[in-house]
């Protein structure tokens, strides 16, 4: 549950204790389906949607980075690889709370990747691809975003189903 405190440590105390003493790379990627999120305007956004969003992804990557850098740091090559979403650039009504949360997410990354770089960390900013309401234009979209976010590292996925998972 990346929206606890307690439970992002014991996730971090865990994997490094499994992992014999360390960490070397943390992907961050928590987040609700989109169709599980209720979408609303700025009229009749409920707080609570918002406030809830913001703390699984956007805290909750910043839980989870302040607990792995240590050993990330420790290990001198640590990388950390945060997905996003393109919502971040497309302002829709129905689409507010995603963008508005993966621009915070984006924020984060760039601001996590000046202070992390210089201590060997390498931080990621992956963007999937193939999602509901992406149309060829988000090709485009995706490499205007990339160059004025000044991001160093740039990860592109297209959606793909795992065997036996559901995909949402």
């Amino acid at each position: 549950d990346t929206a606890s405190d307690e439970a992002v440590k014991q996730a971090v105390a865990a994997a490094t204790k499994g992992l014999g003493g360390g960490i070397d790379i943390l992907v961050n990627a928590a987040a609700n389906p989109g169709a599980a999120i209720p979408q609303a305007g700025l009229e009749t956004l409920a707080a609570t949607t918002l406030h809830g969003e913001m703390d699984t992804k956007v805290m909750g990557y910043v839980r989870c980075a302040r607990e792995a850098l240590p050993w990330l740091k420790k290990s001198g090559r640590g990388r950390v690889v945060n997905v996003g979403g393109m919502t971040a650039r497309i302002v829709s009504e129905f689409r507010m709370t995603n963008g508005v949360v993966n621009a915070g997410v984006s924020n984060f990354t760039k601001h996590l990747a000046e202070q992390a770089g210089p201590r060997g960390i390498t931080v990621n900013g992956c963007f999937i691809l193939g999602l509901d309401g992406d149309g060829p234009d988000v090709f485009d979209e995706v490499f205007e975003f990339v160059q004025s976010s000044g991001l160093y590292e740039v990860q592109v996925t297209v959606m793909t189903a795992f065997p036996n998972a559901p995909l949402y």
